[in-house]
């Protein structure tokens, strides 16, 4: 049971590395290329960032970290909402 646990714990890690590099990736392309806006390539950042804040909640959770849940909670709240502000402000 606990190496099902680990095997999970492994998978989750290597998905969020994966998806989070991508993110990065793109996002370099969108900033430093001149035909595209840099307003994507810094959603995309802030898109990463609070995916890291869900990341990072997921694994307090885990480890049953009081004040690690509370943190997280707010910098993946604060991270949305910029993200969200940016959708807005680029899109509307």
């Amino acid at each position: 049971m606990q190496n099902e646990t680990s095997n999970q714990r492994d998978v989750v890690k290597t998905t969020y590395i994966i998806i989070v590099s991508i993110m990065f990736l793109t996002a370099a392309e969108f900033i430093f290329n001149d035909s595209r806006s840099d307003t994507y390539g810094l959603l995309i950042i802030f898109a990463a960032f609070v995916l890291n804040g869900i990341f990072e909640l997921y694994r307090s959770i885990q480890s049953d970290e009081k004040f690690g849940i509370i943190f997280n909670i707010l910098f993946a709240f604060v991270a949305l909402s910029i993200f969200i502000w940016g959708l807005f402000t680029t899109f509307f």
